[in-house]
């Protein structure tokens, strides 16, 4: 299960770098698998975090912007091991009976 979170940009910001923001979150001890779909971040916490709360998750969020994406995914379920990103079936994908 995801938490998402979205802002507005003011313009694109290219070039959403995931290693730098995986960096930049473990220096400010938050470790997670960082993936990107364009610039949607996706993070997986590993799971010796302990649940991020409001304000931790809105400094994400800004961190996030500060690397070049618009958007953010949290997993609620942590990991300890990478996952594929795969596309998940939406309702409007299903055949019409």
């Amino acid at each position: 299960m995801c938490s998402a979170v979205s802002f507005p940009t003011e313009r694109p910001v290219p070039g959403a770098d995931t290693e730098a923001l995986r960096n930049a979150l473990a220096d400010r001890g938050v470790h997670a698998f960082v993936d990107a779909d364009g610039t949607l971040a996706i993070l997986r916490p590993f799971a010796s975090m302990p649940p991020l709360d409001a304000t931790a998750r809105a400094d994400l969020v800004r961190l996030a912007k500060a690397h070049g994406f618009t958007h953010v995914a949290l997993e609620l379920a942590p990991s300890d091991e990478p996952a594929p990103i795969e596309d998940a079936e939406l309702h409007r994908d299903q055949p019409r009976v």
